[in-house]
């Protein structure tokens, strides 16, 4: 890995752990400070995951069009100013602006991370990377509530304080120590194209995806076409399967994820009272990711992507199996640990999945599109699982998470992710660092 890559990761490790001293005591701190209900405390917090998700999508894009570090560095140094001013709001909605901003800020520059990341290191090497970003973001959302709980006995206020400086030390690393690196763009000769990239000189679908919203938009059509056509010039296009298959199976893992931090909780107080241990379930979560991610990693990459999806969605299917016949204590441990295998098989996978399948030029684009579809999967989740939980109880939740972890291991094992589960560009061509069979 190169210095570059380092000096990312341990800005990620940073700004996640400033991240662990706020986001645990939000909902607190709009109490005590600005006397709200909790329905009040749900909705500010609804319209800031909402900001999140809208914002990924023309980040994507202007990454694709800046580049990868001026967005990272923009959003960063805009995020560690807006918690700051949210924490001397002077009242609710003032915070809820702030909050709504600084979210908007902070998820619009994950796609151009995740996208840079991929930029740095070997393609054979993406995963290894993902994983190095993913283990260093659990540690640090580990240790940072601990700490935060220290900072809020002194003074609540000074979470926003840290956060905000974690997310300015984390901008500062990256305009400092990362190079703004670009994807090598693919040349003709002068008699073929007058030194134009190859994808400009041939019209077809993949060139109809790389042109902007605004050329989308400006194209013939009825208002409401034109509008539409912009919003799809976000995406890639509709006729790439292979990245909307796995996008659809990663939606469906997430809404069984989201779960564990929603429908968990109410569905334990409700067959056995006050589970004082809940959180010993993330605990051996995050201890799992810190010291398995890494090396796990490094040992399967050499196996196939198909069946690691697949295996990945068996496993979250069987933790929610697990999750119903489960009594107090050990075996929710257990489930938890087949929840926490699978996200360890998963979520590298993904983001280097992602970054094979993404034409030239397309890679802040397509990893804004993914992280906005499995982002989603987190907002419904709670949703979803309350409204399953309320109609039938443990006995439908459950085994409806089950039919959705087979679902999307259906969706991972047939179709247009390519021949042996490799990841593949439009038009049939293999993403770069993907294993064959």
């Amino acid at each position: 890995m190169s210095t570059a890559f380092w000096a990312l990761a341990a800005g990620r490790f940073v700004s996640a752990l400033g991240d662990g001293f706020f986001f645990p005591f939000i909902a607190m701190f709009l109490q005590q400070v600005h006397g709200l209900a909790p329905s009040q405390v749900g909705l500010i917090m609804t319209t800031a995951g909402l900001c999140s998700l809208v914002a990924r999508l023309p980040a994507g894009w202007l990454t694709d069009r800046w580049g990868f570090k001026p967005v990272v560095v923009a959003g960063l140094a805009g995020a560690g100013v807006a918690v700051m001013l949210a924490g001397w709001a002077p009242g609710p909605w003032a915070f809820a602006f702030c909050y709504a901003v600084m979210s908007a800020m902070v998820w619009g520059s994950f796609p151009a991370l995740l996208h840079g990341a991929g930029l740095m290191v070997p393609p054979r090497r993406r995963e290894e990377a993902y994983s190095i970003l993913n283990l260093l973001s659990n540690a640090a959302i580990a240790i940072g509530p601990v700490l935060g709980a220290y900072v809020v006995e002194r003074d609540i206020r000074l979470i926003f304080l840290l956060d905000g400086l974690s997310f300015l030390t984390f901008a500062a690393i990256v305009a400092r120590w990362v190079p703004a690196l670009r994807e090598p763009g693919l040349r003709v000769a002068q008699g073929e194209g007058q030194g134009r990239a190859v994808g400009d000189s041939i019209p077809s679908r993949t060139n109809a995806a790389a042109a902007g919203p605004a050329q989308r938009a400006a194209e013939p059509g009825g208002l409401g076409r034109r509008a539409l056509r912009g919003i799809l010039g976000f995406f890639p296009p509709l006729s790439h399967a292979a990245f909307w298959q796995l996008a659809a199976g990663a939606l469906a893992m997430n809404l069984i994820y989201s779960q564990m931090g929603s429908s968990l909780p109410l569905d334990l107080n409700q067959r056995f009272g006050e589970a004082t241990w809940y959180g010993w379930l993330w605990t051996l979560n995050g201890t799992m990711i810190a010291t398995l991610q890494y090396p796990a990693t490094r040992w399967l990459q050499r196996y196939s992507p198909r069946p690691r999806r697949v295996a990945a969605a068996l496993l979250y299917a069987t933790a929610a199996l697990m999750i119903l016949v489960a009594k107090p204590v050990v075996p929710f441990l257990l489930a938890f640990a087949v929840l926490t295998a699978g996200e360890i098989i998963f979520t590298p996978l993904l983001q280097a999945s992602v970054a094979a399948m993404a034409p030239p030029g397309q890679g802040g684009r397509y990893q804004a599109a993914a992280s906005l579809l499995f982002g989603m999967g987190w907002s419904l989740g709670p949703a979803v699982g309350g409204a399953l939980l309320g109609a039938g109880g443990p006995r439908l939740l459950w085994p409806a998470m089950a039919g959705l972890g087979v679902a999307a291991a259906a969706v991972f094992a047939l179709g247009a992710l390519g021949a042996g589960g490799r990841a593949q560009r439009p038009g049939g061509a293999t993403g770069a660092g993907e294993a064959r069979d």
